[in-house]
């Protein structure tokens, strides 16, 4: 594609021109996102599953239904079209943070400058691999990470790919008023939830959204099928060098995940006191992750 070609796409205008939806959490919807003269040759150099594995992780194990990474800062040169979104993406961050202030939390709304000056894009292209198992997701219902600004995805299905599934799916809270209701990994258990929309995975169709505390998203089960599952991920997240975010997850922990979490730091200090440093870290450990009763059942501690 021609850097004249490339100039010319504009996020922002493109999002202006979207399907906006501001319930339960603002989230755009756009069809034929793309400009063809990137749209085709982008399609058609896409990496696979296997060759992004290939290249960013070869010592560990190529599973089904995984989704595979290609950071942009990490992209080779010859992905001129890939590498084309990242620089586009990178260089038009002002112009999407002041596109979305309006549709920012109130709390985040008189800092724009800093949102501005304290934020960076990332992306990566991301390929799943071929789906053997019927009925598995690559991701359930979650939301994002709280430093988060903008996410976005633009899917790249193969012609060729014509099983059902792997569509984003949208969730709301069944009883609006739950303010507990999710894990230390952000995870929201499926009894907690309705499904409000279903975006299809379809070829250059783009969702954006806001990531707050009410953007339960997940990736519904796939067919048994020999394509990947291709996109382009996109974020815009606070750094740092920032105290601000989102939101607070630790608002929305679900009390049993809290009490996890404080009885793991509670062990691992008591540990440090007695000068065990092996259990003290394995209990850390276990706290960042909000397991300890799944660890210590699979470990059969005594």
């Amino acid at each position: 594609m021609s850097d004249t070609c490339s100039s010319h796409f504009s996020f922002s205008e493109q999002l202006k021109q979207a399907e906006f939806h501001p319930e339960t959490f603002p989230h755009w919807i756009c069809r034929n996102f793309l400009p063809e003269a990137l749209l085709k040759p982008l399609a058609s150099r896409f990496p696979t599953s296997q060759a992004i594995h290939h290249f960013t992780k070869p010592n560990t194990p190529y599973t089904q239904n995984t989704a595979y990474p290609w950071e942009f800062t990490s992209l080779p040169a010859d992905l001129t079209e890939l590498n084309t979104v990242a620089s586009a993406w990178t260089a038009q961050k002002q112009d999407l943070i002041q596109f979305i202030h309006p549709h920012l939390p109130p709390h985040l709304q008189p800092h724009l400058q800093e949102l501005i000056d304290h934020t960076e894009s990332r992306g990566d292209g991301r390929a799943t691999s071929p789906c053997t198992m019927k009925g598995t997701t690559q991701l359930g219902p979650h939301c994002d990470n709280p430093k988060e600004l903008l996410a976005g995805l633009i899917y790249l299905r193969d012609d060729r790919d014509q099983g059902e599934g792997g569509a984003l799916d949208i969730y709301a809270l069944r009883n609006p008023n739950r303010t507990r209701y999710m894990s230390a990994k952000r995870r929201i258990p499926s009894r907690y939830l309705t499904k409000i929309r279903s975006i299809p995975y379809a070829s250059n169709t783009a969702v954006f959204f806001v990531p707050t505390h009410l953007a339960i998203h997940g990736v519904s089960s796939r067919d048994i099928t020999t394509h990947d599952r291709r996109l382009i991920n996109l974020s815009i997240e606070i750094t740092k060098q920032s105290n601000l975010k989102l939101w607070d997850p630790q608002r929305h922990l679900h009390r049993r995940h809290e009490l996890n979490l404080r009885l793991a730091h509670r062990a691992a200090k008591l540990a440090r006191q007695a000068g065990l440093s092996t259990v003290s870290k394995v209990l850390s450990e276990i706290g960042s992750s909000g397991e300890i009763y799944n660890f210590i059942n699979s470990k059969r501690l005594r």
